[in-house]
């Protein structure tokens, strides 16, 4: 199978690059040898220069006005759209002013689910559809947190983007993420589909701003240290200099 064939050529590769521990560890459960498995994670592109002229930065805009938390991607079950959205209802039932903005392609799920929210819920549930990096990067510079609830996930590019403005995450503890996101220092995690977890972490990045800050700096700091491109272009030169054995 096609799988099998895969699976060869990685067993047989003197390195094989991965995106976290994580990953490796996956990886080992098929025998491939753990002195071959190199973690080099992923970069993340700058911030755009010119993010603050999208009308999208502007507290003014109809569908960015007010508080809100983030979710970018697929408006998908596995990706935790729906959970997102209902730890934001719970939220609001809480008596919490604050809505959720979600960038990406919408699904029939999605759009279901939607459609059977109260009025007053559906308005603060709002898909932006799929943003070009400007308008993405003016919605994330304003948002109160980060969503990213999913379990399809191997690495999240989209935490990296949202710590490189000091935004605080909160996200699924499933697939790779884990890997990325220290839980309590960096960001807030919650078992995939724990609706009350993940409303419970973002109230709690709401109600405490000098904690929200904290971990917001954390990440960003995380971003620089470990995540830049020129960083994980070196580590990557590392494994093939080991490889060629070169200093």
């Amino acid at each position: 199978s096609t799988m099998n064939h895969q699976l060869r050529l990685l067993r047989d590769a003197a390195r094989v690059l991965v995106l976290t521990r994580l990953e490796a560890d996956g990886l080992a459960r098929y025998h491939i040898l753990r002195e071959r498995l190199e973690v080099i994670g992923s970069g993340v592109d700058p911030i755009p220069s010119d993010y603050a002229e999208s009308p999208y930065f502007s507290p003014e805009h109809p569908e960015a006005r007010g508080d809100f938390g983030v979710y970018i991607g697929r408006q998908s079950f596995d990706k935790g759209a729906l959970h997102a959205a209902d730890a934001i209802r719970s939220l609001r039932q809480r008596g919490r002013d604050i809505a959720l903005l979600l960038i990406g392609s919408p699904t029939p799920e999605f759009e279901r689910y939607r459609r059977r929210l109260s009025p007053e819920d559906r308005a603060a549930i709002r898909p932006l559809g799929i943003l070009s990096d400007r308008d993405k990067h003016a919605v994330l510079s304003r948002a109160r947190f980060l969503m990213l609830p999913s379990r399809a996930d191997s690495f999240g590019i989209v935490l990296l983007e949202a710590w490189s403005h000091g935004v605080p995450v909160v996200a699924a503890r499933a697939g790779g993420i884990p890997g990325v996101v220290d839980d309590g220092a960096n960001g807030l995690l919650a078992p995939f589909a724990d609706v009350d977890g993940l409303a419970n972490a973002a109230g709690c990045l709401i109600t405490d701003e000098v904690f929200a800050r904290r971990i917001g700096d954390a990440g960003r700091d995380k971003v620089l240290a470990q995540y830049s491109w020129n960083v994980v272009a070196e580590r990557a030169l590392g494994v093939y200099r080991r490889v060629l054995g070169m200093p």
